[in-house]
């Protein structure tokens, strides 16, 4: 049999050194809607009540994201700050609503409040430096500049 030493001078087996594991259960309750976890059913069908934004913008949109953006790899003797322009090449599924966005975006309008949103990722070549990125943004942080819908039906 096999000893360890646990206290100065006194040799223990290691059967009884063994440590004891706790295991927790957790239940998770999760929205119907954007599968986000909740402690308790009553929360999670709190978040299925609530309404799902619509999609304003396609894949292959060309758009114009409304914050500036900064690029560190720029020639320092040219502004780093530019607005970028690229395409949609994806979105999200429907997310849970996040408060800086109802804050900032929405600014507290009542009838888009605690909504699900969906998350748009634009691919974009930074003017400065010609690399190519890729954003995430909310609807209203970007503005359609060509639809592909308006361009195919041309």
């Amino acid at each position: 049999m096999p000893f360890g030493v646990c206290k100065i001078g006194s040799v223990v087996r290691l059967e009884e050194m063994a440590m004891k594991i706790r295991k927790k259960t957790t239940k998770t309750y999760h929205c119907g809607v954007c599968k986000t976890g909740y402690p308790t059913p009553q929360e999670a069908e709190n978040c299925e009540k609530y309404p799902v934004e619509q999609r304003v913008a396609n894949i292959g949109d060309y758009v114009r994201i409304s914050e500036k953006r900064e690029c560190l790899m720029a020639d320092p003797k040219i502004d780093p700050y530019y607005v970028a322009e690229g395409v949609i090449t994806g979105f999200s599924p429907p997310l849970p609503f996040d408060m800086e966005y109802e804050l900032k975006w929405l600014g507290g309008k009542r009838e888009r409040l605690n909504s699900h949103v969906h998350l748009y990722y634009v691919r974009y070549t930074c003017p400065r430096c010609n690399e190519e990125r890729e954003q995430s943004v909310f609807a209203l942080e970007f503005t359609i500049l060509k639809s592909k819908e308006k361009t195919a039906s041309e």
